[in-house]
């Protein structure tokens, strides 16, 4: 016997699969190639300035994220397989 839910009809915007750009850990693995349009208009003409600039990183990685996909009219999440028990194995993903 097939058990009834009570329910209600609701949109939820939930992807199941998505065109992925980039896949980076932090700021310091976006790649800078594929992205290159906004860094030269955020004043980091070359990737050696971009570096320089994070060397003294101190803002946070999600801000720069939204950033990046805010210029490029993309969307971004960011992912914790493990919810937060194994630290590393969290990423943003930048989508289409």
């Amino acid at each position: 016997m097939k058990k009834q839910f009570e329910t209600t009809l609701e949109d939820h915007n939930i992807p199941t699969s998505i065109k992925v750009i980039d896949q980076p850990y932090s700021i310091w693995t976006v790649c800078y190639e594929t992205f290159k349009e906004f860094f030269v208009d955020a004043g980091y003409e070359t990737k050696e300035k971009w570096d320089l600039y994070l060397e003294d990183f101190s803002d946070c990685d999600a801000d720069w994220i939204d950033e990046i996909a805010d210029f490029y009219d993309v969307k971004w999440a960011y992912v914790d397989p493990d919810g937060g028990r194994c630290k590393g194995n969290d990423y943003f993903v930048i989508y289409e």
